[in-house]
């Protein structure tokens, strides 16, 4: 038999056998009479799949940071940055009114000055002037000692905060490219706003979390590039990337 009878029958009831003598079923006869076949029942369309980004993870970085209730946290105020004294005016003039310089002058002495003698009188402007000289030096004696016991108070309740802050100026990224001087400024930039954000936070995961930003950057953005974009296109295609042996 040719090869045309094996492919097209011998024309017995249009029935072709192959080589090992099976026989193929002829196949199924067309509906007669317009008569449409059943249309197989429509799947359900899949839902899309939302393309991922390596930068998603990393949107937290910019988020405000919260407490266990979920509550924002506030930064701590710099209380080495405010003034140690408030003075009012009209309330230092009222306190300066009521004080007496004269009243441990001599009685007699200030009889004396009343009469005429001019030795008493300059003794009773001296005694008072002593007086007010001897309250100043108090007053401001005890004003000096509770401005530092205030203002130790005050650098002891932020030092935990600085020592943080210089802890985090010291710890450096692991990636080498983030070490280079053109890349510190941006990195240090990125570790003072988070650290603003959040003082209480450790230096090493603020440090962590500001290289895992900047890298992850990088990825998305040598990702985006168009000759990346062909890559993957013809990845997904089957086809042969002949840009890489050319690049090699």
């Amino acid at each position: 038999m040719s090869i045309f009878g094996n492919i097209f029958g011998n024309g017995n009831g249009g029935i072709a056998h192959s080589s090992g003598g099976s026989a193929q079923l002829p196949p199924a006869p067309a509906p007669q009479g317009g008569e449409q076949p059943p249309a197989a029942p429509a799947q359900p369309a899949a839902p899309a799949q939302q393309q991922s980004s390596p930068l998603d993870s990393l949107k937290a970085f910019w988020d405000t940071p919260v407490d266990a209730e979920g509550k924002p946290v506030a930064a701590p105020a710099d209380l080495t940055a405010t003034d140690i004294f408030n003075f009012d005016p009209a309330k230092v003039t009222e306190s300066a009114g009521k004080l007496n310089f004269t009243a441990n002058v001599d009685p007699e002495l200030v009889s004396k000055a009343l009469g005429g003698d001019q030795q008493a009188f300059m003794d009773v402007i001296n005694k008072a002037t002593q007086n007010a000289f001897a309250a100043a030096t108090l007053n401001t004696g005890k004003l000096i000692n509770q401005g530092h016991v205030t203002n130790n108070s005050r650098f002891s309740s932020t030092l935990p905060t600085q020592i943080r802050k210089v802890q985090l100026e010291q710890t450096e990224t692991t990636n080498p490219i983030l070490q280079h001087a053109a890349a510190q400024p941006l990195v240090a930039a990125l570790k003072s706003m988070a650290f603003a954000k959040n003082p209480n936070a450790n230096p090493v995961d603020v440090t962590k979390q500001v290289e895992a930003l900047m890298v992850g950057l990088g990825t998305a953005i040598a990702d985006a590039t168009p000759e990346s974009t062909q890559r993957k296109e013809a990845a997904k295609a089957g086809e042969a990337d002949w840009s890489s042996y050319l690049e090699s």
